[in-house]
C-alpha cells in the first residue's frame, strides 16, 4: 500500500491548486529566508498571502516543506549519480554529488536551521535520514564491495552525512561550504573514492 506522503504526493499532483499554494509556499519561504527574517508558520503565510488553514491543508508543517523539498532533491541527487558513474572517475562522481547536496543545503539552511532546532526536529531529520537512505541505496548495490551490505552502507553514509549537515546548518559560525564540502568527501568509505582505473594509469 502507498504510505500516506506517496498518497498526498499523487493527490497534490492531480489538484492544481494545491500546487499552487505550494508554490507560494516555497516562494515565501525563499523570500523570507533571503531577507534573513524568522521562518514561522505565521511569517510564511503572511508573506504568500495564505490562510492557516490553507498552509496546513498542503503540509503538516514547516517540517513538511522541508521534507518535500529535499525528498526531490535527494532523487536528482541520485540521478545525478548513477549519469555521472559511467563518464569520470569515482572521487569526481562523489565530489560533484556532495558538492549538488551542500548547495541544496546551503540554499535551504534558514529552512532548515528553523526545522532542525524545532521540537520535530529530530522526527524530520529521522525521516530524512531514511530517504537519502532508499535514494543512496541504488548506488550502493552497483558501488558497495562483495563483503559490504547495500543497505547497511546506505544507511550508514546518509546517516553520517545528514547529521553533519543538520549540526552545520545549526551552526552559529559554520564552515565555509567550500570546506564543508572537503570534509564531507573525505569522511566518505575510501570504496566510493577510489577507482580501479587509478590503479591501472599508475602501472
Amino acid at each position: 500500500m502507498p504510505s500516506t506522503e506517496q498518497g498526498r504526493l499523487e493527490r497534490d499532483g492531480a489538484d492544481p491548486r494545491r500546487q499552487r499554494t505550494k508554490a507560494s509556499i516555497a516562494a515565501a519561504v525563499d523570500a523570507l529566508s533571503r531577507r534573513a527574517e524568522p521562518l514561522t508558520v505565521a511569517a510564511v503565510v503572511a508573506e504568500a498571502g495564505v490562510s492557516r488553514s490553507t498552509f496546513y491543508a498542503a503540509h503538516d508543517g514547516l517540517g513538511a516543506v522541508l521534507t518535500e523539498t529535499m525528498t526531490a532533491i535527494f532523487g536528482d541527487i541520485g540521478s545525478l549519480d548513477l549519469a555521472l558513474r559511467d563518464r569520470q572517475s569515482l572521487r569526481d562522481t562523489a565530489e560533484a554529488t556532495t558538492s549538488a547536496l551542500v548547495s541544496a543545503f546551503e540554499a535551504n539552511r534558514p529552512l532548515c536551521r528553523a526545522v532542525f532546532a524545532s521540537d520535530a526536529g529530530p522526527e524530520v531529520l529521522a525521516a530524512l535520514r531514511r530517504t537519502f537512505a532508499q535514494q543512496a541505496e541504488e548506488t550502493m548495490r552497483i558501488a558497495a564491495p562483495t563483503e559490504v551490505d547495500p543497505t547497511a552502507a546506505a544507511r550508514y553514509v546518509a546517516a553520517g552525512t545528514l547529521t553533519v549537515l543538520a549540526d552545520w546548518a545549526l551552526d552559529d559560525s559554520p564552515l565555509h561550504p567550500d570546506r564543508l564540502r572537503a570534509q564531507l568527501v573525505s569522511l566518505l568509505p575510501m570504496w566510493m573514492l577510489h577507482d580501479e582505473k587509478d590503479d591501472t594509469n599508475d602501472t
